[in-house]
């Protein structure tokens, strides 16, 4: 089994942008997830989130962090109906 780093206690907030004010903006919140995994030592090369998520305060989704050993999992959850997002790692593999 793979150690766990402290990273996976990251949870961190940040401001992902509507598009069309109905569905978030799937590259604008994988670049923000990404450049706040980074920011933290995180060894998370690149972030693939769904596309098409619907803005819905309270909502919950997940994306995918690669690394050159393996994934992360990342819970993401919509804090309002703005865009405003918070996400924490759940999982490696």
């Amino acid at each position: 089994m793979r150690r766990v780093t402290a990273s996976l206690a990251l949870a961190a907030s940040l401001l992902a942008f509507t598009a069309c004010g109905d569905t978030l903006d799937d590259a604008g919140v994988e670049e923000q997830i990404l450049d706040e995994l980074r920011a933290s030592g995180s060894p998370v090369t690149a972030v693939t989130c769904p596309d098409g998520v619907a803005v819905d305060a309270g909502a919950t989704f997940t994306c995918t962090g690669s690394t050159n050993d393996g994934t992360w999992t990342l819970e993401v959850t919509q804090t309002d109906d703005a865009g405003a997002l918070t996400f924490r790692v759940v999982g490696t593999s």
